[in-house]
């Protein structure tokens, strides 16, 4: 079964919930600004250049979608099972979002960047995170546990804590503020 295709659309101030008017679809190059999709089941919808701004997305139900090249800006995204994502064509980038007691269990988040964001108790097991940049981002209490740390920058993160012997640590960025967070199991 083919899915309706959507171009070049501006969805603003909508709230889906509401108004039961979302369709699964393919999304692309669309704009959606204050639209409410909380808890809402976005199931094999596909979003191909999209951004989000100002949106309230926490607990959606994102089983096999897909988000290609899509920003979210200002965006909630609480509690979001990320791991249930079409992760083969999963790149994202979140800038000043709240995206606390999420999990990205074992999701290729490879590249993506996280600019000023809330992640708060998130879950990174297994996850490749190789590349990723959590710039000025918040990740107190949030777990990091065989995941793939190469390259990812940690320089400006807030508030994390990793064990470097149950991670892939290759070419990763920390900050001397930072030191506590990876020397924490130490007990120093």
């Amino acid at each position: 079964m083919n899915k309706k295709e959507i171009f070049d659309q501006e969805f603003k101030h909508l709230n889906f919930i509401e108004n039961n008017n979302f369709e699964i679809a393919v999304y692309d190059n669309c704009s959606f600004q204050n639209c409410n999709f909380n808890e809402l089941n976005l199931g094999k919808s596909s979003f191909i250049d999209c951004q989000f701004t100002a949106c309230d997305l926490s607990m959606i139900r994102v089983f096999q979608t897909s988000f290609r090249d899509s920003i979210f800006n200002e965006c909630k995204l609480l509690g979001i099972k990320w791991e249930e994502v079409n992760s083969a064509l999963f790149s994202a980038s979140f800038k000043n979002c709240q995206m606390n007691y999420s999990s990205f269990y074992e999701i290729d988040l490879q590249g993506c960047h996280f600019y000023q964001c809330e992640l708060v108790e998130c879950d990174f097991t297994l996850s490749n995170l190789s590349g990723v940049d959590f710039n000025h981002s918040n990740l107190k209490d949030s777990h990091f546990e065989q995941s793939n740390l190469s390259k990812t920058n940690f320089s400006t993160a807030l508030l994390y804590s990793l064990d470097l012997d149950k991670n892939i640590i290759k070419n990763t960025q920390f900050s001397r503020n930072g030191l506590e967070g990876l020397l924490r199991k130490y007990d120093i």
